[in-house]
């Protein structure tokens, strides 16, 4: 993955709606770098019970990682005991209180992340498709601000400090050629860029239609020609979102993945990130 992947920052949060193919690309991602020799961590950031959904990769660590986990952590460097965060976490209201918050989960994975990222470690992480990123990416801020003072906004602030900043991270949207999910990341990427410390770095649209080959001489009603008319308008549309889209990444990638018959290796997937030359071998039909 030459250019776009040696542009990344050791740390990348990979992030879309579910049924995108968010970990596929999270999987590219961690290939382009073992093959590098970067040794890479493919985070998955789940919930207690849930199993890795990403495949191993050779030179590639995988990980799932849980609010319940992360917020264990947090509360024993809070509390500066090990003892009394578990006898204060264990209280019935507290742990109630912390399940419900999720503010305050998504910033002890952060903290977490930014803790096994030291030293520049490269690290996917794969985070969760509900919310998107924004709420996890706003979540230190949020806690710095309403703990204005104390060992908590110090710990928020360090996570901004430490991991949300353009040379340590960066944010890969993972969406679909659909003009209203287009339309829908539209949306996301300027909430990045306008509330969020990190804006998107790159777009990845997966599942991008090959033109369907019309022979020559075929009369115009056949039912060929006229599916590969409405293959043409909404080719024509997303387009247009995309032009959209592309125009409001001033200082990002806009990167196409097409639409394979069976699914692609992570290798595939790294490969077609870059534009190289297995593309067009990988894609059939």
């Amino acid at each position: 993955m030459d250019g776009f992947s040696e542009g990344l920052p050791p740390v990348v949060f990979v992030t879309g709606k579910g049924g995108v193919g968010k970990t596929t690309v999270a999987e590219g991602l961690a290939a382009a770098r073992a093959v590098r020799g970067m040794a890479p961590t493919l985070i998955e950031v789940g919930e207690p019970g849930d199993v890795l959904r990403s495949r191993p990769l050779p030179g590639v660590r995988r990980e799932l990682l849980t609010g319940e986990e992360a917020l264990a952590k947090a509360a024993e460097e809070l509390f500066g005991s090990a003892l009394v965060s578990r006898l204060v976490m264990n209280s019935f209201a507290v742990r109630r209180l912390a399940q419900a918050a999720a503010a305050v989960r998504a910033f002890a994975v952060l903290d977490q992340i930014r803790i096994r990222a030291r030293g520049g470690r490269p690290m996917i992480v794969d985070l969760p498709a509900t919310g998107h990123g924004l709420g996890w990416l706003r979540a230190p801020g949020q806690l710095a601000e309403l703990a204005i003072a104390g060992r908590a906004h110090e710990m928020a602030r360090r996570v901004e400090r430490e991991l949300l900043v353009p040379a340590r991270s960066a944010v890969v949207v993972v969406t679909l050629p659909e003009p209203l999910v287009l339309a829908e990341t539209r949306e996301l990427t300027s909430r990045l860029r306008e509330e969020a410390p990190l804006g998107a770095h790159a777009v990845v649209v997966n599942g991008v239609p090959r033109p369907l080959p019309v022979p020559p001489g075929l009369p115009p009603g056949s039912a060929i020609a006229a599916e590969a008319a409405r293959r043409r308008v909404r080719r024509d549309a997303r387009r247009q979102e995309l032009a959209r889209l592309a125009g409001e990444l001033p200082h990002g990638a806009l990167l196409e993945l097409p639409r394979w018959p069976l699914e692609p290796s992570p290798e595939t997937v790294a490969a077609a990130l870059a534009g190289g030359p297995s593309v067009a071998e990988a894609v059939a039909g």
